[in-house]
């Protein structure tokens, strides 16, 4: 496996075209190359989908992704008639075994933030269970980041997550993105802007 391609052997130079003022603009077809590019410059992908969440999931669900759904994160904290609800300590430990199977198991991490602004910057992110870092790929993969997720009992049959990265994606227009997720997603600033073309 080429570990160089994720950014996990060397610091790659900061790649300064993907900002939110400054995003890549893209065909779908070529999602795939956008994310290697801004993996190198080790900074987090985030795709939007301009309403085109649901083809990009499932592009990347042939990808063994793990999915990390931010619209059922916030009904179950939430509850509801038809929703038993969860403590914040259990949905903590909830998110904190996805982060782990995607470690565990090598697996890249999606993210889905769908047509919500779920407010992982002050509610979600925990130290040691789904930490802010998840959310900076220059800082989440260094082992002594993304290991304090870990509990001994992760640690039977793991595999060195040289393929794990994580992706977040919206299906909020460019303009929502700016003035939604700018306080929500930590690290927003130096997240790589991938927004895919409309048409």
């Amino acid at each position: 496996v080429n570990m160089d391609r994720f950014g996990l052997l060397e610091p790659a130079p900061e790649d300064t075209s993907f900002s939110v003022n400054t995003p890549m603009h893209i065909p779908l077809r070529e999602l795939e190359h956008a994310i290697e590019r801004a993996l190198e410059a080790g900074r987090t992908p985030l795709v939007v989908c301009n309403r085109k969440e649901d083809v990009v999931a499932t592009f990347f669900t042939y990808q063994m992704v793990v999915i990390v759904d931010a619209k059922k994160v916030l009904i179950e904290s939430s509850g509801g008639p038809t929703v038993q609800k969860l403590t914040m300590d259990e949905t903590h430990e909830m998110l904190r075994k996805k982060a782990v199977s995607g470690l565990k198991y090598s697996r890249p991490m999606l993210v889905r933030m769908s047509n919500t602004a779920v407010d992982f910057q002050n509610i979600f992110c925990k130290e040691a269970f789904f930490p802010p870092q998840i959310f900076k790929h220059s800082e989440w993969k260094k082992q002594e980041v993304w290991s304090t997720v870990l509990r001994p009992d992760d640690m039977d049959n793991m595999f060195l997550p040289e393929q794990h990265y994580v992706i977040v994606t919206t299906d909020f227009e460019l303009a929502m993105v700016k003035e939604y997720l700018g306080d929500r997603l930590p690290y927003f600033s130096d997240m790589a802007v991938i927004n895919i073309d409309p048409d």
